[in-house]
C-alpha cells in the first residue's frame, strides 16, 4: 500500500478514483477497479517499461485495489 502522501484522490466525472502519484495506476473508490494501468515511474518521460515492474508489485496487470467499507459519522 503507498502511503497516503503518494495518492491524489479525484472525481474525473466517471466517478472518484485515487491515482498513485508513484508509477500512476488509478483506481475507482467505489469497487477498486482499474481505470488506468502504471505507465511511467513518476510521470517521468520513457520511463514505462520500470513503471510496469513497479506496478506489477502490488499484483497483476489491471487487478483491482483493495476497498474497505467506510461510514463517515456526523
Amino acid at each position: 500500500m503507498a502511503p497516503y502522501s503518494c495518492i491524489h484522490a479525484q472525481d474525473d466525472g466517471s466517478g472518484p478514483c485515487i491515482t498513485c502519484k508513484f508509477h500512476g495506476s488509478k483506481f475507482k473508490l467505489e469497487d477498486g477497479s482499474c481505470v488506468e494501468w502504471s505507465e511511467s515511474v513518476m510521470g517521468i518521460p520513457g520511463t514505462k517499461f520500470l513503471g510496469n515492474i513497479v506496478g506489477n508489485v502490488g499484483g497483476a496487470k489491471n487487478s483491482p485495489a483493495t476497498v474497505f467499507d467506510v461510514q463517515v459519522a456526523q
